[in-house]
């Protein structure tokens, strides 16, 4: 009766409710004279009762936890449930004991992750998420194109030794930078697992969870063709400026006004 969860017994052979607590009719916004007219179908949406009929047909363990179903509460909004159950005899009645547990937050939060998570995997950009010890927690597809490694051989590698990271500055001062501000931008040295170097242009955006705990995410883009054209242009510039100072010739250069 005091159980904060909602709470019921119902008959296995007629899944009718026998008996439920206060906290179930205060989530369910049934009275308890009404509960007691109705079967544990009532409270599930139409789809879900084929499954149902089911479920209560298979033998019955000691203590059945963890199963997930939707419930629909009396002005139709349909929540998520975690159903900790356990069988009891009621009389002449096979029957059960039911605890249930509103997971429909938890849920939605799980849907969204898996739908940044989709997003993440379609990104061209390497996205690699690290804990406080460097080691990588998440290594999305554009990752694996890039480096060559894949998920599973990538995850719980300090990612700096996978990648060899060579640093524009002592790794140390960069830490630094991205404690104090919560993020760092600048450009890395990587090597890829067969060998080759890369340039990257690298974002790092410091994550703190609410127990304290610390990740970086870290997104990468190969910039190495657009340096080695940048190392090209230079050359060609510098070439370009020695002919021009060396020349015997005089050479002047004007504008459009000719100034």
């Amino acid at each position: 009766d005091n159980n904060p969860l909602p709470m019921w017994a119902y008959d296995i052979e007629t899944l009718s409710f026998i008996a439920v607590n206060d906290a179930a009719i205060e989530k369910y916004k049934y009275s308890r004279e009404e509960f007691l007219k109705m079967t544990i179908a009532d409270i599930h949406p139409p789809e879900e009762v084929s499954r149902l009929q089911q479920d209560v047909l298979q033998p019955r363990a000691e203590i059945l936890h963890g199963n997930d179903w939707r419930h629909r509460l009396k002005d139709g909004t349909v929540i998520d449930v975690e159903i900790t159950s356990h069988p009891l005899r009621i009389g002449e009645h096979d029957s059960a004991l039911v605890v249930a547990q509103d997971i429909t937050s938890r849920k939605q939060a799980e849907l969204t992750m898996r739908k940044q998570a989709d997003l993440l995997e379609m990104a061209h950009d390497s996205i690699i998420i690290r804990d406080q010890d460097s080691k990588i927690t998440y290594w999305n597809r554009g990752a694996s194109e890039c480096y060559g490694w894949l998920s599973h051989e990538a995850l719980g590698i300090e990612s700096h030794v996978l990648l060899k990271t060579e640093f524009p500055v002592p790794f140390d001062n960069i830490n630094n930078e991205l404690y104090e501000k919560g993020r760092w931008e600048g450009e890395l040295l990587h090597t890829r697992k067969d060998g080759t170097k890369l340039t990257v242009s690298s974002r790092w955006q410091l994550q703190r969870g609410n127990d304290d705990s610390v990740s970086v995410l870290e997104i990468n883009n190969d910039i190495t063709a657009r340096k080695q054209v940048e190392e090209k242009l230079s050359e060609a510039l510098s070439n370009t400026s020695n002919i021009i100072r060396t020349s015997p010739q005089a050479i002047v250069v004007t504008d459009y006004e000719g100034t």
